[in-house]
């Protein structure tokens, strides 16, 4: 599909250029938490062991978007600049 911008303008990222939460090995215990968490609560409804399945549900679900809070903010914190946290770093108060 043709882009309407001018080549100079456009900015794709490089060739082979991957995600880099998906590079980090750490991050990956979270996503399978999550999936883990969402096959739960799809096993919950018509089962006679709804109760199990809801806890998993909670505690992968739960579990999981935590791991991957912490790790990215691992991320930040270790790839950011050290002002990019101060938004008023050269203002006056």
């Amino acid at each position: 599909m043709p882009s309407n911008l001018h080549p100079e303008t456009v900015r794709e990222p490089p060739a082979g250029a991957t995600v880099p939460t998906l590079l980090d090995g750490v991050s990956w215990p979270g996503f399978a938490l999550l999936l883990v968490g969402v096959i739960a609560l799809a096993m919950t409804p018509g089962s006679s062991w709804t109760d199990l399945w809801a806890a998993a549900a909670a505690i992968g679900l739960i579990v999981g978007v935590g791991w991957i809070t912490v790790e990215h903010r691992r991320y930040l914190a270790r790839h950011e600049p050290p002002t990019a946290g101060k938004r008023w770093a050269g203002r006056p108060t």
